[in-house]
């Protein structure tokens, strides 16, 4: 039950009348009201079926007024579901979602704004906050998950200048982002560790302790509820024994020790995910083998230290993500698409590897790139970049292997302003 800013719990109803009558007499005694329009019972647990049978036989009174059952409640910000149905849930947190997009957008954190790290950063710790608040008690589905990663990648396309339809998973990685779902779960596992390490005589401790004691004795039984969930997360992420370890012994990582390993075990489970569907999209064929990692791209942090190059940057960006038009249509599958160069007057296979590797229109500018990397690189360097393939040689400079191009800032600048005014000087990237 909620009352203004008290909260009533019982798992009998005989429990809750006990507290609702003492409640009514308290407030006699000191001469104040309950708001009855503020104040609701939700029963938490029952099928539709059950609460349908069940709330033709019960009522509520507080003191000789009835106070009503409702299936949703909003009690300081955070919103209350007693079903199990998650729409409405899933509808309000894509609206706040939405809702801190703007906001972030009107302080720049768009296309032509903010540096795409520091638009990220504010996302973060503005935006998820605010649009997965109360996630941790959240019982979703596939879809629900669908539904809200469509609004996180719908930010990082427009922080990045990337066109509608490019991968999300492949923006957020660009960006070292984990996925909405990654989010909830991390948040989940964070409060478990909350609940754990709180004061004994916690409430909501206590009742986490009664579930997962009706969770030990019935876990062969489809239940429902956050215990069922969180052992369905640590099993996920392969931390389910510290659980049982905690029920066996009593010992449980302190708070530091267990945020930190829910952030490794976490991270290791969503890149692995994440690489597998990179790897499965044929669109991200150059991004897959340019972009191996899911952390910030070298190329956002060169734009950080020279924001004055950031139209250059943003193209090669969306050249990697496959998010560039050719002749005003998008490229969904650039190794089978096949067109007409209007520079060089000859049919193509790939528009990338023709304009940068072979288009007879862009041939002095490669020719000055070369001079350039004979001049400024290193002899053996110079001679490692001559002898790989055309196609070895367009993924180390869209890489930036430092390792490899012993590259200081302004051979970064240089590779990129080359390698954008090739790509431009024979197709319009929109």
């Amino acid at each position: 039950m909620f009352a203004d800013d008290l909260t009533m719990l019982s798992r009998l109803k005989s429990g809750l009348d006990r507290m609702l009558k003492t409640a009514w007499e308290y407030s006699q005694k000191w001469r104040f009201n309950f708001s009855v329009t503020k104040t609701v019972i939700l029963i938490f647990g029952e099928s539709q079926q059950e609460h349908e049978a069940n709330n033709r036989l019960r009522a509520w009174k507080l003191g000789s007024q009835i106070l009503s059952e409702k299936g949703l409640w909003s009690n300081l910000g955070k919103l209350w579901l007693a079903n199990r149905d998650s729409k409405e849930i899933v509808s309000k947190a894509t609206c706040a979602g939405r809702e801190v997009c703007f906001m972030l957008m009107a302080v720049g954190t768009r296309y032509g704004g903010l540096n795409p790290m520091v638009s990220s950063y504010l996302w973060r710790k503005i935006g998820i906050p605010k649009f997965l608040y109360g996630s941790e008690l959240w019982q979703l589905k596939m879809n629900n998950y669908i539904e809200l990663e469509k609004v996180q990648n719908i930010m990082v396309r427009i922080m990045q200048g990337l066109l509608p339809g490019t991968s999300g998973s492949a923006a957020q990685g660009l960006l070292g982002l984990l996925s909405v779902e990654a989010e909830i779960d991390k948040r989940k596992l964070y409060f478990l560790g909350r609940l754990i390490n709180m004061g004994a005589g916690a409430p909501c401790r206590r009742v986490f302790f009664i579930r997962l004691l009706r969770w030990k004795w019935n876990c062969g039984k489809k239940l429902t509820g956050f215990v069922p969930d969180i052992v369905e997360i640590l099993a996920k992420y392969d931390v389910l024994q510290v659980l049982i370890t905690y029920i066996l012994t009593n010992d449980f990582p302190i708070k530091t020790l267990w945020k930190k390993n829910v952030n490794k075990h976490v991270r290791e489970q969503y890149d692995s995910v994440w690489r597998e569907k990179i790897s499965k999209n044929n669109q991200l064929y150059l991004y897959s083998k340019v972009h191996t990692k899911n952390e910030v791209s070298h190329w956002w942090i060169i734009a950080r230290k020279n924001p004055s190059f950031m139209k250059e940057i943003n193209n090669i960006i969306r050249l990697i993500c496959g998010s560039y038009k050719v002749r005003g249509k998008c490229v969904d599958h650039p190794n089978t698409y096949i067109d007409y160069c209007d520079s060089c007057n000859r049919n193509y296979l790939n528009p990338v590897n023709h304009a940068v590797l072979y288009c007879l229109g862009s041939q002095n500018k490669r020719e000055l790139l070369w001079d350039w990397v004979n001049d400024n690189l290193p002899l053996q360097v110079a001679v490692y970049l001559a002898t790989l393939s055309d196609t070895d040689f367009m993924l180390t400079l869209l890489a930036l292997q430092s390792e490899t191009l012993c590259f200081d800032m302004n051979c970064g600048h240089y590779i990129y302003c080359n390698l954008h005014v090739i790509f431009h000087l024979v197709f319009k990237i929109v």
